[in-house]
């Protein structure tokens, strides 16, 4: 908005001055303005998604009109040719009739994935879907048998044969694309989950990537591969479609997989085809690279997300998920386990395997959502005699209140207790399990040596020491503190070899340079801080003059709008789309509990901290945030604008 300036002959006798409204008349009007404000966006907002469904009907209606004139005997009836086209036949595929152009299953995704995120998927008829679900199965199923392999580019003939599956094969991804997003945000998912379909889509992107986006990756310019290196150069486009039509199945499957029940032999192979994928060997850059070097690294991050998802829901595949991937480790040569790919946030990079570790850890602590309807909370009973205090005098009704309340706070506090134990225990038990592994193979190995565990702990080391200021991996100090836990043993114990000895100081004199640089940065930031409204800056400031003196408390730490409370509403307002930033909220709201826990339930042995009504808030606030991982984004009460990954 622009004020216009006053003319020139403007006098301030022309003018009258209002008299002040008062701040209440001046609420009221802002309180009914945001009201108003509030209706009309729900009112736009339902317009909006009603147009979205009723598009998404026509799309299906002009599909199944199509198909109705394909039949009886499709054979006989060819389609419309052309970009429009509603069906088509397959190049090489098996399959019986014809099917759903690729164009026709771009324009159902994007209209699919519109109408989900307004949460109206339920308002399509089941059997609409059912019937969508049936034109995705042809493709589908048939894409796990071809042979996909290439064995001569330079064999015009093979190349274009190949050429030809691969555009059926990509169409089999929009399939399957399309297949997921029918089971995305309905109420009945189980009912419309195809049991063989499922089983089907590891199979079918293990072809993919096996015969045909792995390779391309892979080849290089010089050697043997040199001939593929430049037939897979100059098909850049066309296998790059493929890796970015994969790389959104692999989303589209982790979704499914973190929601729905599948059989134990989905889970099995997803794992293995994520794992495989994590490992295969990029270039270093695109010069380097026949089809794009980032363009394969989403893919990477795509089946990293897929472990974690999956890594999360099924707490019995954990051993074997980490298994396959610190017993990769020693499979990679030289140069990838130096290579540091995985770009921060702040533009600095570190290896895969650590910020893959570093996900897996703060995955186990975030709580899956219940499906089951919450019950009402009955009151702790009151016995017989003290009933017949409560009708008596008042003073004896309010001390029998008064120690309800306290009953029904301390069984508060104990549910919390072990609800939070549990998640960090989860979280827990996985950093030790690999800190302990790579651990005891660095200890038997050189730096110089056949094995790679000892370089391998120097670089998951520093990677850790690098993150450690970033509010984005938290998982980075628990892993360093397990990690430094295991060199002091080492360290101290009279047996261990002398290398063994020499790799612990090393390890521990890098932790120890990394704390105290981090708080020397920290001290030297703090007051450069931009001021923020509410006096944050202030509070931020005071905060670490009490660290500095020695003057801090855990109860200063734990408090409903404190430093947990900030980072949390930080993390929420940058990415709520981002697993890995979800699974970082996840991790500091468990450590915020646990720390609430050890805090009162130590000052009921002790001398500590009394529980009063802001600690009943506390508690009944975790309790909401624990159950519903989205309270904290429709009940926000900090306002944080600007907060520097520095603190």
């Amino acid at each position: 908005m622009v004020i216009p300036p006053l003319p020139a002959s403007s006098q301030h006798a022309d003018y009258e001055l209002l008299p002040d409204q008062g701040p209440a008349k001046r609420r009221k009007l802002n309180s009914d303005g945001e009201t108003n404000l509030t209706a009309l966006r729900l009112k736009d907002q339902k317009e909006e998604a009603d147009a979205a469904l009723l598009k998404l009907q026509d799309l299906l209606h002009e599909i199944f009109e199509a198909e109705d004139q394909l039949e009886p005997d499709t054979s006989l009836a060819p389609p419309a040719q052309g970009s429009n086209a509603i069906f088509k036949a397959a190049n090489s595929l098996e399959v019986n009739g014809f099917i759903l152009s690729s164009d026709v299953h771009s324009r159902l995704q994007k209209a699919i994935q519109k109408v989900v995120g307004f949460g109206r998927l339920h308002d399509i008829p089941s059997d609409y879907m059912a019937r969508l679900q049936k034109l995705c199965e042809g493709p589908i199923i048939s894409a796990q048998a071809p042979d996909l392999k290439l064995e001569d580019p330079s064999n015009e003939s093979e190349s274009e044969d190949w050429l030809r599956k691969i555009e059926d094969m990509h169409n089999a991804l929009l399939a399957i694309g399309t297949l997921l997003q029918t089971m995305s945000g309905r109420q009945n998912e189980k009912e419309l989950c195809p049991e063989d379909l499922i089983q089907a889509i590891p199979t079918v992107l293990n072809q993919v990537f096996d015969h045909c986006i792995v390779p391309a990756v892979e080849s290089r310019s010089g050697g043997k591969d040199s001939q593929f290196f430049e037939f897979f150069s100059a098909q850049k486009k066309i296998i790059g479609s493929l890796i970015h039509q994969a790389t959104k199945v692999l989303a589209l499957l982790a979704n499914f997989l973190s929601r729905i029940d599948v059989t134990e032999n989905v889970i099995t192979a997803t794992e293995f085809l994520a794992a495989k994928l994590i490992f295969v060997e990029n270039a270093h850059n695109d010069k380097e690279s026949a089809v794009g070097y980032q363009k394969y690294e989403t893919v990477r991050r795509a089946a990293m997300d897929v472990l974690a998802k999956i890594f999360s829901k099924y707490p019995l595949q954990r051993p074997y998920i980490l298994d396959e991937i610190l017993v990769s480790l020693e499979k990679l040569p030289s140069t990838r386990q130096n290579a540091r790919q995985f770009k921060l946030s702040d533009g600095k990079n570190i290896q895969f395997l650590t910020a893959l570790v570093m996900q897996l850890v703060q995955t186990t602590a975030l709580e899956a959502p219940s499906s089951r309807p919450s019950k009402t909370k009955r009151r702790l009973p009151v016995s017989a005699e003290d009933d017949d205090e409560l009708s008596g005098d008042s003073k004896d009704q309010d001390q029998s209140v008064s120690d309800e309340e306290t009953s029904e706070s301390k069984v508060s506090l104990e549910r919390l207790a072990r609800k939070v134990d549990r998640l960090y225990d989860n979280a827990f038990r996985s950093a030790q399990y690999i800190v302990k592994f790579i651990v005891q193979r660095a200890m038997t190995s050189t730096k110089s040596g056949d094995q790679p565990y000892r370089n391998i702990l120097d670089l998951f080391t520093e990677d850790l020491i690098n993150v450690l200021s970033s509010m984005d991996w938290p998982a980075a100090e628990l892993l360093l503190r397990i990690l430094a836990s295991h060199m002091v043993g080492i360290a101290d114990h009279d047996k261990s070899p002398a290398t063994a000895k020499n790799m612990a100081l090393e390890l521990l004199g890098w932790m120890g340079s990394a704390i105290s640089d981090l708080s020397a940065t920290a001290q030297h930031l703090i007051p450069g801080m931009e001021e923020t409204p509410g006096d944050l800056t202030d509070y931020l400031r005071q905060l670490f003059d009490d660290y500095l003196r020695r003057a801090l408390h855990p109860q200063d730490l734990i408090v409903a709008d404190g430093p947990y409370r900030i980072t949390l509403e930080y993390l929420q307002s940058r990415d709520l789309d981002s697993w890995q930033l979800n699974s970082a909220r996840g991790y500091y709201l468990t450590q915020w509990a646990k720390t609430v826990c050890l805090t009162y339930c130590d000052s009921e042995e002790k001398d500590g901290v009394n529980r009063d009504s802001a600690t009943e808030e506390l508690l009944s606030l975790l309790k909401k945030m624990l159950s519903d991982s989205r309270w904290l984004e429709t009940n926000r009460y900090v306002i944080i604008n600007v907060v520097s990954e520095q603190y």
